[in-house]
């Protein structure tokens, strides 16, 4: 037979229990509390890491556009001289830039160059660290919107030039030449056309 508990024993288990839910829940209390701390320093590195890579993708921006600045500032001095030479140009303009009304940069031209009177033309030049298709694509486009952006030079002869400094791959080269753009190259700090007067055929982009 089961022995019969006491009102003393059975107070004592309820007060043994009582201590055993506490000891459970101070225990639960703690770690919920540790957890909290772990999730609050977890949220602070995530934040942290999160300022790094914002500060190392503005370092990385800064020195995109010191480049650039260096490709364009090694590019305008001889690629003046084949503007002012090659296409009559008496106005050359770096960094030019088209604005809407309400201030919205709408277009920016590496370089800008044009001449009045006979001859005519108008020639943008964009200056690229290396040549790759897709700056084709946007140069082409570009010069496609040339005119619906620059009204007052609509009725000038609109020529484009993909200048680049590094490596290239002759297939885009010849993929830019083929869409009427011009291609130059640097050597020994001098820009100088690659296009065969014998095979290439220039686009007038202004031209319907």
């Amino acid at each position: 037979m089961e022995q019969e508990l006491s009102m003393s024993d059975i107070k004592q288990n309820f007060a043994e229990l009582g201590e055993y839910i506490k000891n459970i829940a101070q225990e639960s209390e703690r770690r919920s509390q540790e957890a909290d701390k772990r999730n609050v320093e977890a949220e602070k590195r995530s934040k942290e890491i999160d300022k790094k890579i914002k500060e190392l993708g503005k370092q990385i921006g800064g020195l995109g556009d010191r480049f650039g600045s260096f490709t364009e500032g090694m590019a305008i001095n001889s690629m003046e001289k084949i503007l002012r030479r090659q296409f009559k140009a008496d106005h050359v303009v770096a960094r030019s830039k088209v604005y809407s009304k309400t201030d919205e940069i709408l277009a920016e031209y590496d370089i800008l160059a044009w001449c009045n009177g006979e001859h005519n033309n108008v020639v943008v030049v964009e200056v690229k660290s290396t040549l790759r298709q897709d700056y084709v694509m946007d140069f082409e486009k570009a010069l496609q919107e040339f005119k619906g952006l620059n009204p007052d030079m609509a009725n000038k002869n609109l020529y484009g030039i993909l200048a680049f400094v590094g490596n290239f791959d002759r297939k885009i080269e010849d993929i830019c030449q083929k869409k009427g753009i011009y291609t130059a190259t640097i050597h020994d700090e001098i820009f100088k056309l690659n296009t065969s007067k014998n095979t290439f055929q220039p686009k007038n982009f202004n031209e319907k």
